[in-house]
Formats: C-alpha cells, sequence, structure tokens
C-alpha cells in the first residue's frame, strides 16, 4: 500500500515530467482547477526553472560551469553553478531534477564535464 507522502512524491515528479518535456503547457485559463493544487503550481514552477537551465545551458556562451553533490540532513541537493560574461546563475536541485535534465543526452555531456564532487572534496 503507498503511504500518502510517496503517492504526493509521484504525482509532483510525474507532473514535473509531463510540463518539462511538453513543449505546450497547460493554459492556466483553461486548466484553472489543475492550477488550484498548490503540487500542481509547484511542479510548474519547477518545470520552468528546468526549461530555463536547459536553455542557459545549451545557448549561452558559459564559462565556468561547476556541478556539487551537496549532502545534508534533510537529503541531497545539487549545487549548479553557471558563469558567463556579466552574469552568474546558481541552482539548487533535487536527484530528480538533474536526472530529468539528464535525460537529454546533450545535457548529460554538459553536465559530465562539470563535475558531480562531493562537499568537502578537494
Amino acid at each position: 500500500m503507498w503511504s500518502n507522502g510517496v503517492a504526493m512524491r509521484d504525482f509532483r515528479q510525474r507532473t514535473i515530467r509531463h510540463l518539462y518535456r511538453d513543449a505546450r503547457r497547460l493554459s492556466r485559463n483553461r486548466h484553472f482547477h489543475a492550477y488550484l493544487d498548490p503540487q500542481v503550481k509547484n511542479a510548474a514552477l519547477i518545470a520552468r526553472l528546468l526549461r530555463s537551465l536547459r536553455h542557459d545551458l545549451l545557448n549561452r556562451p558559459i564559462d565556468r560551469l561547476t556541478l556539487q553533490r551537496l549532502c545534508g540532513v534533510s537529503g541531497d541537493w545539487f549545487l549548479l553553478e553557471m558563469a558567463w560574461e556579466g552574469a552568474r546563475r546558481t541552482s539548487y536541485l533535487t536527484e530528480f531534477e538533474i536526472n530529468l535534465l539528464r535525460e537529454d543526452a546533450q545535457l548529460a555531456e554538459i553536465l559530465a564535464r562539470a563535475g558531480g564532487r562531493e562537499e568537502g572534496d578537494a
């Protein structure tokens, strides 16, 4: 039997995956009932973030890119830092979100070059 927390996490992850992969976004007017659910609102926000990261990784001339796994009490996070002329972007991502980005072969190659060192490694 699934616990409610696991079922909600699975629903959220399926929603993020769908919104990230599908070029057509859910219209807030047509799907207003879905956006009443805070889980759907959060999933839409994360999907937009991931699409924005994908755009930056593929289209910007990045001077410095680092990816670090941060181990903490509340679970593992990934710190993705990008720098290009005159700008810098920092994102904290879950393992699910990093793996979703890695499903794209180009992004997987870019992220592999960025590394994945553990916090505290030299």
